[in-house]
């Protein structure tokens, strides 16, 4: 049985690398809170996509469907808080955002593909 109601976020895995010396690079990961986004919406995104002359970003993405973090720390180990500030500070991070967005729709093509 499935009982239709509104559902909060979920917790998703994201995965990026951050380039050192060398050529080697440094594994990271923690865990985003992507929205629930409606079957319509996520269907709006797809054709705005696929359109060439479509003007919608990663950016544009990341700001609708990232709402929170787990296992985001500072130096020393303290948890970061999810504020628009830190948000920021993240999605600076060169392929942070790409990794988000991947990550989303990672998330959704799962659940697409068992059904």
């Amino acid at each position: 049985m499935f009982v239709l109601k509104k559902r909060p976020g979920y917790f998703w895995p994201v995965k990026f690398q951050i380039p050192l010396a060398n050529g080697k690079f440094e594994e990271h990961e923690f865990s985003a809170e992507f929205a629930r986004i409606p079957q319509q919406r996520l269907d709006s995104i797809a054709a705005d996509l696929q359109n060439k002359k479509s003007k919608i970003t990663d950016e544009d993405i990341v700001k609708e469907v990232f709402i929170g973090w787990k296992d985001v720390t500072d130096e020393v180990g303290d948890a970061i808080l999810f504020n628009e500030e830190n948000r920021a500070t993240l999605l600076n991070v060169p392929g942070v955002r790409t990794a988000i967005v991947k990550a989303f729709y990672e998330s959704i093509a799962g659940a697409a593909e068992k059904n």
